[in-house]
């Protein structure tokens, strides 16, 4: 029941930072503020208390214990810890805090350690005795861990964690250069005049006395 009643205060904190103009629809949709609603309604009221409810509904199903119940007090407090974290992450992203990005892979890490415990302990019950609705319960677990990856991914990346400079650097220089070429190749040249050959020259004193001719004849045509 700790479970659910800490979904509902994460679900007042939401509500009261969407009345206080936090997030969306008062910030554009991809603002760090947007993301404290989004985390704080997703991890913090929906995540809670489908865990509550798996620590509840799992043991019925398989008619079997957990497999751990001193499993639920920890996994409760490092998923309410990571998600300070997280929020306190994007709160300083957006400049309402002072800015800190170690929050990010500090939240993530507390978060992918307290759905592993729940993950660990709920998976182990329901491996233990693989009936239909065992199954099920399986199969959303292993698309938690998908999500928590990713999620995870995504908190190192915010922090700059992702990859290191030198790898950042290697990947810019062939833009560098490309951009350097294209430069190169916009600059205006001058065009060298080609050296005349003997055909040209013939071609010029061919034109030249045709026209002359041509000229030489115009006032005779032109009698009546």
């Amino acid at each position: 029941m700790t479970y659910f009643a800490m979904a509902l205060a994460w679900l007042f904190v939401a509500l009261a930072l969407m009345v206080a103009g936090v997030g969306y629809p008062a910030a554009d949709l991809v603002s760090p503020d947007t993301l404290v609603q989004v985390h704080a309604v997703y991890l913090g009221w929906l995540s809670h208390a489908m865990c509550g409810a798996l620590f509840q509904f799992v043991p019925v199903l398989v008619a079997k214990p957990l497999f751990s119940e001193e499993c639920a007090l920890p996994a409760l407090v490092l998923l309410s810890a990571g998600l300070l974290l997280l929020l306190a992450g994007f709160l300083s992203l957006g400049g309402r805090l002072p800015q800190a990005l170690w929050l990010f892979p500090a939240g993530a890490v507390l978060l992918v350690a307290g759905f592993g415990l729940v993950v660990v302990d709920l998976g182990l019950t329901a491996w233990l005795r693989r009936t239909g609705p065992a199954r099920f319960v399986l199969v959303g677990l292993a698309s938690l861990c998908a999500t928590i990856a990713f999620g995870a991914v995504f908190a190192f990346g915010r922090a700059g964690w992702a990859g290191s400079p030198n790898a950042a650097r290697k990947a810019n220089a062939p833009t560098c250069a490309v951009k350097v070429s294209v430069k190169a190749s916009a600059t205006p040249t001058t065009a060298v005049p080609a050296r005349p050959t003997k055909d040209n020259v013939a071609m010029r004193m061919f034109s030249s006395s045709h026209r002359l001719f041509r000229l030489r004849k115009m006032p005779a045509m032109s009698r009546p």
